[in-house]
């Protein structure tokens, strides 16, 4: 593993890189001055989120956090942990590892969910101890379309079809526009080295179900499969604003404050309210 070329991330400089930073302007050029916590678990897209963050700050490292979790629910998970340790190190930005037991899973709760609740408590104890404003993620197009299923499956309502948000309190998702193939094709321009986790292979996953079962088969169909997904789910999400918009507009027109600092609404401006809001 200490053999890994490790190739400049500085030296990243195309068009499609360009396409992405350019939606980085939009996404956190008003946050540059702030610290962020790239969560980086050693696959392709984690991988390559680290290095455009590193050309986008211009090796401007200090600013940049690493954090790891080991869910030890692969045998080979090690592997991926000694990766992103010698990647940290020589990139030369603060790295760290969290280390989980799939023994203390509660019982009833899916090893998914716990993952995923394990991941974000230690990325947001992480941003505490260093001070970081942000929680960056690698979710892309793909696995928003996976999300926007997997929310279907669990009869999701309106603001569940419209997927993750690219924004979300303090976690970032600046990867969500661009789909996997994309992205992969920057990974293999520069070379730039990333583990595989076998466990995606697992369809006793529910989103590696949607995946490969799925999706995967049904893109080999029809290529513009996930922009027109997430298309969708970027329509959901306009509406899920404009519903807040107004429903909070209609609260500032129809409500009376009391002392106490609740509010009261009469039922019949209620009733007037279409179903949806």
């Amino acid at each position: 593993m200490e053999n890994y070329f490790i190739p400049d991330p500085l030296k990243i400089n195309d068009p499609f890189s360009d396409e992405i930073f350019c939606h980085f302007d939009k996404v956190i050029k008003d946050k540059k001055n702030h610290r962020f916590i790239l969560s980086v678990s050693g696959g392709s897209d984690s991988i390559l989120l680290l290095f455009l963050f590193i050309k986008y700050f211009k090796g401007n490292n200090d600013k940049l956090v690493i954090c790891h979790i080991n869910h030890h629910l692969r045998s080979d998970s090690d592997i991926d942990q000694s990766f992103i340790s010698i990647l940290g190190e020589k990139l030369n930005i603060r790295t760290y590892i969290k280390n989980l037991n799939p023994n203390e899973i509660p019982k009833g709760d899916s090893v998914e969910a716990w993952a995923r609740e394990s991941r974000y408590d230690y990325l947001n104890s992480v941003m505490t101890k260093t001070s970081a404003d942000w929680v960056v993620t690698a979710h892309h197009a793909n696995d928003q379309a996976e999300t926007i299923f997997m929310n279907i499956s669990e009869k999701t309502g309106l603001f569940g079809l419209g997927g993750m948000k690219e924004i979300n309190n303090k976690i970032i998702r600046p990867l969500l526009p661009f789909p996997k193939d994309f992205l992969m094709g920057i990974i293999e321009k520069y070379s730039i080295p990333y583990v595989v986790d076998s466990s995606n292979n697992n369809i006793n996953y529910k989103r590696n179900f949607i995946r490969n079962v799925i999706l995967n088969p049904w893109q080999k169909n029809n290529l513009n499969l996930i922009d027109a997904i997430t298309q969708v789910g970027n329509n959901f999400h306009e509406w899920q604003e404009s519903i807040l918009y107004f429903t909070k507009d209609f609260i500032l027109k129809n409500s009376l404050k009391n002392e106490d600092g609740s509010f009261i609404i009469r039922k019949t401006e209620l009733k007037k309210l279409p179903k949806l809001a």
